[in-house]
């Protein structure tokens, strides 16, 4: 069901809109800052490689959504399966002389 047809159904009955609200509360939801969202991103295109991968980031980040809005504070563990990878990534990089 689409957001609009739950709206719509909820204005013409509005007894619906009590469920509408147990199904939101129900769905897995996270809040975060801007900052974080982008590192989040970039961390997905330069090193998440699998859907397993994916899933595994998504886990993390669902276990502490329960702390409110999340910030950079929380990007470690977030990405802590990562924070080795891009370490040594960065340290190849400024061998080689590759900003």
């Amino acid at each position: 069901m689409s957001h609009s047809s739950i709206i719509h159904s909820s204005l013409v009955n509005p007894a619906k809109a009590q469920n509408i609200k147990e199904m939101q509360d129900q769905q897995d939801y996270v809040s975060m800052d801007i900052p974080l969202l982008i590192r989040l991103f970039e961390l997905v295109r330069e090193d998440v490689k699998t859907d397993q991968d994916l899933h595994d980031l998504v886990e993390r980040i669902l276990s502490i959504k329960n702390l409110g809005i999340l910030t950079m504070d929380q990007y470690d563990k977030i990405a802590s399966e990562y924070a080795g990878q891009t370490a040594e990534l960065e340290s190849i990089k400024k061998l080689a002389g590759i900003k």
